[in-house]
């Protein structure tokens, strides 16, 4: 992970190093971020884990750690509240990806697992319920409270200038929707 101070002098540095395959980041508070920290295909196992790293000293707490069979640990947000939501994303396949609540070190709940779907890394929390995330197979923005009910459904416009079905996976990682963010 590196560091850009624009303030100081411009220059970037490491502030975080070692961790297998960093996918997406969030803040968590002043000092700290949190890490989804995937092991994508072609490593020897699955799934990944959340780390929160303050951004002074690097110390790291592992909060999740995931093994599975199919799909990565791309994503995570702490909502107000205090609960920690996971993006988990299956590529190439698309078939095995999940929203889940983080219950503990090893436990989970998931929220919603689709037939077909690519979760974005970053989602966004909601400042009435829940959070947002994306799916880019469906082209869609995904409203979800933290027990799984899915609150808004907003389609994004295929700006990719094709005419895949939304029946299909992805042909191109290019086309994923990764980052979701909400603007006053």
């Amino acid at each position: 992970l590196l560091e850009f101070d624009l303030e100081k002098d411009g220059e970037m540095r490491v502030f975080g190093d070692g961790l297998m395959e960093p996918s997406g980041l969030s803040s968590d508070g002043p000092d700290h971020v949190l890490i989804g920290n995937a092991r994508m295909p072609g490593g020897a196992e699955l799934g990944g884990e959340v780390v929160r790293m303050n951004v002074h000293t690097g110390e790291r707490e592992t909060l999740f750690n995931v093994n599975r069979t199919t799909g990565a640990m791309i994503g995570v947000i702490r909502l107000a509240d205090g609960t920690l939501i996971g993006s988990i994303s299956d590529w190439p396949d698309q078939v095995k990806s999940e929203i889940i609540r983080i219950d503990g070190k090893s436990q989970h709940t998931p929220l919603l697992q689709p037939d077909l779907a690519f979760f974005s890394a970053q989602m966004a929390p909601d400042p009435e319920e829940g959070f947002w995330v994306a799916e880019s197979v469906k082209r869609e923005l995904i409203r979800l409270n933290t027990e799984g009910k899915v609150l808004d459904r907003l389609k994004i416009d295929d700006c990719s200038g094709g005419a895949r079905p939304v029946t299909q996976p992805l042909a191109r990682a290019f086309d994923t929707l990764e980052s979701v963010r909400l603007v006053a």
